[in-house]
């Protein structure tokens, strides 16, 4: 797979409105929330965005884009940046151009009315393809579309459901993480690069995300990343959670409580998975993050690497990937109740 990256002259179609809250029109303030947000200031993440973002000369100054765009036989079209943001980031969330490619991967989902997750994309040397945050967090299942569930069958070079968005040469690929309990988080990257207080936290997330995948010669109206901020926060269930057994409360409620069953990061050493991407100069913490249970039941990858491929295997003695040995210990019936729980999550 191979990115189109900044010689391509972007073709820019609108102006972005006038908002209501402060991320849309207060440096300043948009400033101060992404210093809070980051974990460790001195990774390459961090550094990245301290010298770029909310500064003079910085990203601010980038073109805003917002191309015209097309699902399989439409017209290309804008997207239209009023109305309910709920609904713009719906829309969004299949429609924006995240990241420019020269050619389509394997295990790309089908949907009639969404396509296969890409799009072209109108700029000024032509039409170019491009994936969105579908293409990657949303799949098909049983003849429905599934925002938010990883795409465990897109292969970007590193296996199915596996990504790596942090380096060069791909040796930190991480599982394509489920977006539906990303309200319940109160820290986004597998490594817990950067604490989510609010859904300010998660535009800027994504605001940046975009300015970067696109070689930091464009961004996109600030008013996107908060409507995709906005529909991704809609996508988690807040029905209340079936009561635990005390197997599950015993074994794994120290780190995956409250209504989102999650919690703070866990050291690595705790955790004993693999640490590779935990210590990573880009985004290192130290920590990884504890995943939100809530959807765990229909995940087709498990741990931060997808090296578990199912609940029983997490579960069972016999396991060979390393760490998160959490509930392996127990007998076969007390696993078995922890994974009857989990499967109704």
């Amino acid at each position: 797979m191979r990115w189109v990256v900044g010689s391509v002259v972007l073709a820019a179609c609108s102006t972005e409105p006038a908002g209501d809250t402060p991320y849309l029109d207060d440096t300043g303030f948009r400033r101060q929330a992404l210093v809070a947000s980051l974990v460790e200031p001195s990774n390459a993440y961090s550094q990245l965005r301290l010298a770029r973002y909310g500064v003079d000369g910085g990203w601010d100054a980038l073109p805003e884009w917002n191309p015209s765009v097309a699902i399989a036989d439409e017209s290309p079209l804008p997207l239209a940046l009023d109305g309910d943001l709920q609904e713009l980031g719906e829309q969004a969330f299949s429609r924006y151009p995240v990241q420019l490619w020269t050619s389509a991967p394997l295990g790309l989902w089908s949907d009639p009315v969404r396509g296969d997750g890409l799009v072209r994309v109108e700029v000024a040397t032509g039409t170019l393809t491009a994936a969105t945050c579908a293409t990657c967090h949303a799949t098909v299942r049983d003849g429905g579309f599934v925002a938010g569930l990883a795409n465990a069958s897109l292969d970007l070079g590193w296996g199915p459901g596996r990504l790596d968005v942090s380096t060069s040469d791909g040796h930190e690929p991480v599982r394509i993480p489920d977006l539906r309990p990303v309200r319940w988080l109160t820290y986004l990257h597998a490594d817990a690069t950067v604490r989510q207080p609010d859904i300010v936290a998660l535009a800027i997330r994504i605001e940046t995300l975009i300015i970067t995948s696109h070689s930091e010669v464009v961004r996109p109206p600030r008013v996107v990343a908060l409507a995709l901020a906005t529909y991704v926060w809609s996508l988690a269930s807040q029905d209340p959670l079936p009561s635990p057994p005390a197997q599950f409360i015993e074994t794994c409620g120290g780190c995956h409580a409250g209504d989102g069953l999650t919690g703070e990061p866990v050291p690595l050493d705790v955790v004993g998975t693999d640490p590779v991407v935990g210590l990573s100069s880009d985004r290192g913490t130290g920590m990884y993050r504890v995943p939100s249970l809530r959807g765990v039941r229909d995940r087709a990858l498990l741990l931060h690497d997808g090296s578990v491929d199912s609940l029983d295997a997490l579960l069972d003695p016999t396991r060979t990937t390393p760490g998160h040995r959490f509930g392996t210990q127990l007998s076969n019936d007390d696993r078995a109740t922890i994974i009857t729980y989990l499967k109704t999550l």
